[in-house]
């Protein structure tokens, strides 16, 4: 079940907070405290699937107000300390021609690809303009494909 809600074993959340350089405990400006594993584990269960925060409080025990505070201070100190890995591929560890020649290993077509469009198409309000743009004939709604 812990997996079900967070997409993580529970005894990975350890781990994950050593490597993403967590801090063991919190405090708000507003006086709330929490530790990291709360944190993370909120983070992720809000990441893993859309719900409102009014759904977490029998999961987490906590009115929603601390739990929007917990959400927005735990995910603004990830991306403070782990920012960089998410706005650029140049990485140590990442070999693009590695992954172009298992691409090609495995479909042999072409010899240059490393990565996917999954082909998501996320909702969206009908536009005011550019509405033809944004129609998926498939799906029978505006939305933008990812």
């Amino acid at each position: 079940m812990f997996y079900d809600y967070f997409r993580f074993h529970q005894e990975d959340i350890p781990q994950l907070i050593s490597v993403l350089g967590m801090q063991e405990n919190y405090r708000s400006p507003t006086r709330v405290t929490w530790d990291a594993e709360e944190g993370l584990c909120l983070v992720l269960r809000r990441l893993s699937y859309p719900n409102r925060l009014v759904d977490l409080i029998p999961l987490f025990g906590r009115p929603k107000s601390e739990l929007s505070i917990i959400f927005n201070e735990t995910l603004h100190d990830l991306y403070m300390k782990n920012g960089a890995r998410l706005t650029t591929i140049d990485h140590s560890w990442f070999e693009p021609e590695r992954y172009c020649d298992a691409v090609y290993k495995k479909c042999g077509v072409l010899d240059n690809i490393w990565g996917f469009v999954d082909g998501t198409v996320k909702h969206i309000c009908r536009p005011g303009k550019g509405q033809r743009l944004l129609f998926n004939g498939q799906k029978h709604y505006h939305g933008i494909k990812y």
